[in-house]
């Protein structure tokens, strides 16, 4: 008798996010609060903190072409 193997949701996800993802890590001074600053504006246009973040690295990147 074969055992079925289960859909790991997990792997799955891990894997998705190595294939289709960088990740990038920024560290920032605590007493600036711009984790906190970064996150409300975010929250305020609608966006999840990495979109945000996102979208103000392409418009820079996009003003000095």
């Amino acid at each position: 008798m074969s055992e079925e193997k289960k859909f790991d949701q997990i792997k799955y996800n891990t894997q998705y996010k190595k294939d289709h993802y960088y990740e990038m890590r920024v560290v920032v001074p605590k007493d600036l609060n711009l984790r906190e600053r970064v996150k409300e504006r975010a929250d305020r246009d609608g966006l999840s903190l990495s979109q945000w973040v996102i979208n103000v690295i392409m418009k820079e990147l996009q003003r000095g072409e």
